[in-house]
């Protein structure tokens, strides 16, 4: 099989969606948990595996459904605070969410076992 691998790292909360759209388009995908990023969050990363270009772009235009961005408002920790400080900072806005998606050819596939 030449195709494309896809790796999709998403939000938690994004994933029961895109789970569903891509079982209900028929692309199966390998789910793994992880964790990291700017704010040290639960993330899914998911891999599909696709034949053709059309799959690819099908694949692609699901996660841009069901994977949104978010705004979240943080309270960066002040040295001011640490050193006892009264005031703590602003909150500062950042988006979240969305996904990050990496596409790479696959030159081979076996299946063993």
């Amino acid at each position: 099989m030449a195709g494309h691998l896809i790796v999709a790292i998403i939000q938690r909360r994004d994933l029961d969606e895109l789970r569903q759209g891509l079982t209900q388009a028929g692309f199966p995908f390998t789910h793994v948990a992880s964790y990291g990023g700017f704010l040290m969050e639960a993330n899914d990363t998911l891999f599909v595996a696709v034949d053709d270009d059309g799959k690819l772009e099908a694949v692609l235009g699901i996660i841009q459904k069901c994977c949104h961005s978010r705004t979240r408002y943080l309270s960066p920790i002040s040295p001011m605070l640490e050193t006892g400080g009264l005031f703590p900072p602003a909150p500062v806005e950042v988006q979240v969410g969305g996904a990050h998606v990496f596409i790479m050819p696959i030159e081979e596939y076996r299946r063993i076992g």
